[in-house]
């Protein structure tokens, strides 16, 4: 008998990691231990740095600041930040050298959010009305953008998150690229999404292949990641940039192996399948090379053990970041 979805999973990873080999292969030394953080709060004001705290002491040596920017709908060709969803500047430089005095290297990635977003549409999908007005608008606020993460140090700006539809505009981005790059001196990516990081036409432009790791690993995790770490590979060596996985992570469902991008809708929280597709995630990636940095989403949110969401708070998730965190980038 076929076991459903998500109690499969749970069986298959227990089996398979209760039978791996006992050799420890090292990561690599120039490896990254990441966790993003949206600054997501309601309130403009909120403090982030006790979040900030939990961060490091969960072995991080890298913190991703994942800042909104919102327009109206897909079709818009306005976006800014937004009272109600997006922290005030005040907020993002206290946060920003909260960071730094807690000895993280500082990453920072706007992202498009939807005020009034379809079942199903997302900013991979956006269409302006008007492309002009949007990329002057998006080009000024990362201007701003780049000049707020060189002020404060930021060692990593990213240029775009999951921009599908807007991605075959190589002209304006690159353009965008070296606007940029004459105010900030840190490292320049992009977050390509899991689907179709290796045909984004202006990685030579950048410094790193950032990929939205998403990817479907199925009931059987540990084979369903070969395919995604030969594709990373093969970008890897043809564009001769590392890596980096600007967010990796799974909701406490059920369904987060086959669907791990999808938190949407009510669902019963299953803590324990999403620590053991971590416990896979990190064992298949210690010795990946050519993956010089990670960063597991999203450490903003409850957390605990009655969210189905993706924060890793205070629950078994968390717990498997701090071993492989604490084996990979070893503090002191």
């Amino acid at each position: 008998m076929a076991l459903p979805v998500g109690l499969g999973l749970v069986v298959g990873v227990g089996l398979w990691w209760n039978s791996r080999s006992s050799v420890v292969e090292a990561p690599p030394p120039e490896r990254r231990c990441g966790v993003a953080l949206g600054l997501f709060a309601s309130d403009p004001a909120y403090d982030y740095g006790p979040l900030l705290d939990e961060v490091v002491d969960h072995g991080a040596t890298d913190v991703l600041l994942s800042v909104p920017w919102v327009q109206a709908s897909v079709h818009s060709d306005h976006l800014a930040p937004q009272d109600g969803q997006s922290p005030s500047n005040i907020t993002l430089e206290r946060t920003l050298e909260q960071a730094r005095a807690r000895g993280l290297a500082v990453s920072l990635m706007p992202v498009v959010r939807l005020d009034a977003r379809a079942p199903g549409v997302w900013r991979g999908a956006l269409d302006p009305a008007d492309r002009d007005a949007w990329f002057s608008a998006y080009a000024e606020l990362m201007h701003d953008h780049a000049i707020l993460a060189q002020r404060h140090g930021a060692v990593r700006l990213v240029l775009g998150s999951e921009l599908s539809s807007l991605e075959p505009e190589v002209d304006r981005w690159t353009a965008l690229v070296s606007r940029v790059r004459a105010h900030f001196d840190g490292r320049l990516t992009w977050s390509a999404n899991w689907d179709r990081f290796d045909h984004l036409p202006f990685w030579d432009h950048l410094d790193e292949v950032g990929v939205s790791a998403w990817f479907e690993v199925g009931d059987h995790p540990a084979a369903g990641w070969d395919a995604p770490i030969a594709r990373m590979r093969a970008v890897s060596e043809h564009t001769g940039k590392p890596v980096v996985l600007t967010e990796v992570g799974y909701p406490a469902r059920a369904t987060a192996a086959h669907r791990p991008w999808d938190h949407s809708g009510p669902a019963t929280p299953h803590v324990r399948i999403q620590a053991q597709l971590f416990e896979v995630f990190f064992e298949r990636f210690r010795s990946v090379a050519e993956v010089h940095a990670v960063f597991v989403w999203n450490w903003f949110g409850h957390g605990g053990h009655a969210d189905a969401g993706y924060s890793p708070r205070g629950r078994p998730a968390a717990q498997v970041l701090k071993r492989a965190y604490t084996q990979w980038c070893p503090q002191g």
